[in-house]
């Protein structure tokens, strides 16, 4: 499942998000004095979590091969809980993406 996103929101900011083998590259703009601030990277899986700029900073994101696993490890940061587990979303949903 290539461009999958899951994210935690405040109202339309991204709190933290993982983007699942997105095809575009990705310049940190915010982040001053982390270890990705100002170098652009991508293709590629990876976090966004929040600065104290604003939402932007990005991290690749290696350790994943598959969304269910990625989607699980989003879970436990974020303290949800989904019951039953993943589970894809019907082919319908994909056709809007």
């Amino acid at each position: 499942m290539k461009n999958t996103v899951a994210g935690c929101y405040i109202r339309t900011e991204r709190v933290y998000a993982i983007d699942f083998e997105p095809d575009g590259q990705h310049t940190n703009k915010v982040g001053k004095g982390r270890p990705y601030f100002g170098k652009r990277f991508g293709p590629g899986t990876h976090k966004h979590t929040w600065s104290d700029e604003g939402y932007g900073y990005m991290e690749p994101i290696t350790d994943f091969k598959d969304f269910p696993a990625l989607f699980e490890h989003f879970c436990t940061k974020t303290n949800l809980e989904v019951v039953g587990g993943y589970r894809p979303p019907p082919s319908q949903q994909l056709e809007l993406i």
